[in-house]
């Protein structure tokens, strides 16, 4: 049985979704993927129906009001793209969206090709819902029948931008080594990629020595000390020198 959230004073809320990349066009700009899916319950008790996006997109898509914006970790200040297309199909809410001249657009772009970046997230409000119970009563989830949609947004992984790393997928541990060393190697390729800003480059080594501390706590049974404060350059390029060390054992 699942235990009833608190529904009230819902003003905002996030929700990912992962390998919701479907394509990018460099010399044009052009991204294209979902947004959210439907007819899938999230680990919130949450399930997002057909329907539910077409009253806020015909009155703030692009047709409308064109109020929705294409963001970056759901940052207001950092928006990324126009969104030129918004539409509900089959599987959920696709979206086209053409990325900006300035350059933290052009560097997310150029690491959509790379294939760093293909998960995103909406950040909506939820203005009507149903409560699906079992025939004994028990809550099974909340079907969302209408959302007022505020923005979508590039996301590393379909996760609160707050907490970049915040799990994996398998309960094994060997299964979550590899899967580590999976997003390591994402960012790692950033790394490697000489058009970026410094600003990029230097929050891909930051999140790089994250992981890195993620791996030595799986494979040394230690907690993961969280990083607060940016580390110095000389301690980023010890901690990947470490990392690739480790990653050629």
């Amino acid at each position: 049985m699942m235990e009833q959230k608190n529904r009230q004073n819902k003003q905002f809320e996030y929700k990912s979704l992962e390998k919701s990349f479907k394509d990018v066009d460099t010399k044009s700009g052009i991204i294209t993927g979902y947004f959210a899916a439907f007819d899938n319950i999230d680990s919130y008790g949450d399930m997002i129906i057909k329907g539910a996006f077409k009253k806020t997109i015909a009155e703030r898509g692009p047709s409308g009001s064109d109020q929705v914006k294409h963001l970056f970790q759901h940052d207001n200040w950092s928006p990324i793209a126009k969104v030129l297309v918004l539409k509900e199909d089959k599987k959920g809410l696709y979206f086209e969206s053409q990325c900006s001249k300035t350059q933290k657009a052009q560097d997310v772009l150029i690491q959509y090709a790379e294939g760093i970046y293909n998960e995103h997230s909406i950040g909506y409000r939820t203005i009507k819902e149903e409560v699906i119970n079992d025939d004994k009563g028990d809550l099974l989830y909340f079907k969302l029948t209408e959302v007022k949609l505020w923005e979508g947004s590039t996301v590393t992984w379909g996760a609160n931008p707050q907490t970049p790393f915040t799990g994996f997928k398998s309960e094994k541990k060997e299964d979550r080594i590899a899967e580590l060393k999976k997003r390591m190697d994402r960012v790692t390729a950033t790394l490697k990629i000489g058009e970026l800003s410094d600003e990029t480059l230097e929050s891909a080594e930051i999140e790089l020595l994250k992981l890195h501390e993620a791996y030595i706590s799986l494979i040394t049974d230690t907690p993961t000390q969280r990083v607060t404060d940016p580390p110095s350059r000389v301690d980023t390029l010890k901690g990947i020198a470490e990392l690739l060390t480790i990653k050629s054992k």
